[in-house]
């Protein structure tokens, strides 16, 4: 179980500026968490931080640590959905000498190691019914039972829990305990990327530096202003973990280059979003007198159905050229033309 659990020290002195280098908060609404967090932290009550996954639940208890009190304290984090029943009482709470077979000595659990500091326990919505009646009982006591003892021991915990599931949903379907629910007095709920844009490209160009220096590049290649509209239209549903993604296998397939156009990233990306390239153009140029470069436009319209097709079909060719309505030659030649590799995209006859 030493996988489930990590701690890191928690450092004095910081401050929200300091968390704009960790967490990216371009948009308003990711401002607007990281000012309720700040607000937040000082306090000793338990938290509850809500996302989707991918959405830095994670990053946001580690500033809840860091803006606290507790400087001297660990930061503990717990998988909650990685205990079983029969461990989760000896993980959590300790467990004493000889408490049973294998038990050589004293376990400190958890929640003890975790005193004057925070514990985070990620993924709280997995866990079962009795280990939701054993953590509310911590919470409201404040106390715990090591296995194998008679006796409690106060803790000066702060508890944060983060999951991405609607607890409130599951209390109604009887799945999780609205008592419990109610134990966490303070909630940070951190929306989606399809809610903040604004964050897309920073936190591309954040991975894109942490990726060249982890790959021992002498420079971060640059993203053209078409690989970022490109971006920026992506779905992202696994939101900065699906970006993060997106960036290393970029920069795994094309090390040597030196710009990150829309090729690089077209197999790279989970999901896409279908809709008409005219969407988000404004075709109404000739009424505003604005005059475009047609062919450009149109070589990207090509490459946009083109990388489509290819990602719909698993680098398939032959499948991808029957969706766009030509043989698999003629799609060869349009994607040389077009500066679409031809491998390096998983690409297939």
């Amino acid at each position: 179980m030493e996988e489930s659990r990590k701690v890191v020290p928690i450092r004095s002195g910081y401050s929200l500026s300091d968390a704009a280098g960790e967490i990216i908060a371009e948009s308003p609404a990711m401002k607007r968490v990281l000012e309720r967090a700040e607000m937040i932290a000082p306090t000793s009550f338990p938290v509850l931080i809500t996302g989707e996954s991918g959405t830095g639940k994670e990053l946001v208890a580690g500033l809840l640590a860091r803006f606290s009190a507790r400087v001297n304290g660990s930061f503990i984090k717990v998988l909650s959905s990685g205990f079983s029943e029969t461990l989760v009482e000896s993980e959590l709470f300790g467990h004493e000498k000889g408490a049973f077979t294998g038990a050589k000595d004293r376990r400190v659990g958890m929640f003890e190691a975790a005193t004057d500091g925070t514990l985070l326990l990620d993924e709280i919505g997995e866990i079962s019914p009795n280990v939701q009646a054993k953590l509310l009982r911590v919470l409201e006591e404040r106390e715990i039972q090591p296995v194998g003892s008679n006796k409690t021991r106060r803790i000066n915990t702060r508890v944060i829990a983060a999951t991405n599931r609607d607890l409130q949903e599951m209390v109604d379907q009887g799945k999780f305990r609205g008592d419990l629910l109610c134990r966490f007095p303070y909630q940070i709920h951190i929306p989606p990327l399809s809610e903040r844009p604004e964050d897309i490209l920073p936190l591309a160009r954040k991975f894109l530096l942490e990726a060249s220096s982890e790959l021992q590049l002498d420079s971060a290649p640059e993203i053209t202003r078409r690989a970022e509209k490109y971006l920026l239209e992506r779905e992202w549903p696994g939101n900065a973990r699906d970006i993060r993604k997106a960036v290393l296998n970029a920069l795994v397939n094309y090390p040597s280059r030196e710009t990150l156009d829309v090729d690089v990233f077209g197999n790279s990306i989970a999901q896409k979003k279908r809709k008409a390239y005219s969407v988000g153009h404004d075709t109404n140029f000739l009424a505003k007198g604005e005059i475009i470069d047609l062919p450009s436009v149109l070589k990207e319209v090509e490459i946009q159905y083109i990388l489509e097709a290819l990602s719909a079909t698993d680098g398939n060719k032959k499948k991808a050229a029957e969706m766009l309505g030509m043989n698999r030659t003629t799609l060869s030649m349009k994607m040389k033309s077009l500066g679409i590799p031809l491998q390096g995209q998983h690409v297939s006859s």
